[in-house]
């Protein structure tokens, strides 16, 4: 092994520069320590008041460009807005379906069809709640002097698209609960087809976020209720569905239509059977009319040649021809007709339609006997 090393001392914490005759080292005797000089002291030349009243000015503006863009931001829609028009419109929609499904939800003896009546006023209602509150913290009263509908662009002389007439909603409260079953759901079907649409509007159109929010609920939920609603019309009705004939002006005239599927889905056959009409040997005209039998009977009272419908159609305008009837000498009587390039459930849902059969006589002879499509069953 070579020497052993020479230990290792640690250096003072603190040394000074010395001298010897061995030439210059380390002392760690005296702490070297270099002079800093200050920095000169300059004197700021004091703030002039223009200075200050620029500063508070300059202030002041800035403070004034944020109150404003608050005040922007969180202003409310006005009475003219479309988030009012939307809200207002709404209420009125949804009343109409909380009416007809409180009608069905007492009346009803099926348990499937008192649920779907339940929810629908529950929901509606509710959201009514929330549209109303929407105007008062709006500052806004909750109807308006602008037509329906103005907000979108089209504003309406009469009622919304989608509203059950009076006497349609009359009707609900007095054929039996299985016809005002099927009828709710004819009628519900139309209405949220409405509503979807004023739905989708309001969309293009707002950016407060509870709007849209409600927007897009009402628009999904109601989607899914119309397939519901549906179905529940296909168990019910089936491949084929009848309604009665009721008389009219007097004759005495009843019978019914039966409506059947034709094979592969495309095109309804019509069977008519009546019974009681006043003249043999003659021969009776028949039509579906768009609207509904009572409708045609209030427009024949008014005078007017056309009766206007809830759902935008004429009701002396003629949808489809029937095949005439000719009654033998006890006045009853039949016909079948094929109506091509429509579905059973097409003809029966959607726009309100009716079929009459008409006295003898030329123009627009008076009908004798008359049924609701959207009745059938």
């Amino acid at each position: 092994m070579g020497p052993p090393l020479p230990p290792i001392h640690q250096p003072p914490s603190r040394w000074v520069l010395g001298s010897s005759d061995a030439g210059s080292r380390l002392l760690p005797d005296k702490l070297y320590t270099p002079r800093i000089e200050p920095t000169p002291h300059k004197e700021r030349p004091p703030l002039r008041r223009q200075d200050v009243l620029i500063l508070v000015l300059i202030l002041l503006a800035g403070l004034s460009a944020g109150a404003t863009a608050a005040l922007l931001v969180t202003r409310p829609p006005g009475n003219d807005s479309a988030e009012a028009g939307f809200a207002r419109d709404m209420m009125v929609h949804h009343a109409q379906a909380v009416q007809m499904a409180e009608i069905v939800r007492d009346r009803t003896q099926s348990a499937d069809m008192r649920l779907l009546a339940s929810d629908i006023a529950l929901t509606q209602q509710a959201q009514i709640g929330m549209m109303h509150g929407w105007l008062q913290l709006w500052g806004l009263l909750p109807s308006s002097t602008e037509p329906a509908m103005a907000w979108m662009g089209h504003p309406m002389d009469g009622p919304m698209p989608g509203m059950a007439s009076p006497q349609e909603i009359d009707r609900l409260s007095k054929i039996p609960p299985d016809r005002a079953d099927v009828l709710f759901l004819r009628l519900m079907i139309l209405h949220h087809q409405a509503a979807i649409p004023m739905s989708e509007a309001i969309l293009k159109r707002t950016d407060e976020p509870y709007v849209r929010q409600l927007a897009q609920s009402i628009e999904a939920s109601q989607r899914a209720e119309i397939q519901n609603m549906k179905a529940m019309i296909e168990a019910k009705v089936g491949d084929s569905a009848e309604v009665d004939l009721q008389p009219r002006n007097g004759s005495g005239t009843t019978g019914k239509a039966t409506f059947y599927k034709r094979d592969g889905g495309d095109g309804v056959k019509v069977v008519l059977e009546v019974s009681g009409l006043p003249r043999s040997s003659t021969t009776y005209l028949s039509h579906i009319h768009p609207g509904t039998c009572e409708e045609e009977a209030a427009g024949g009272e008014d005078g007017h040649e056309h009766g206007a419908h809830e759902h935008g159609t004429a009701a002396k305008e003629i949808e489809y021809p029937i095949t005439p009837v000719e009654p033998d000498g006890q006045g009853n009587g039949s016909s079948t007709t094929v109506i091509k390039h429509v579905t059973l459930e097409g003809l029966l849902s959607g726009e309100a339609k009716h079929i009459n059969v008409h006295a003898p006589g030329s123009g627009q002879p008076p009908p004798v006997a008359c049924a609701n499509l959207n009745e059938a069953l």
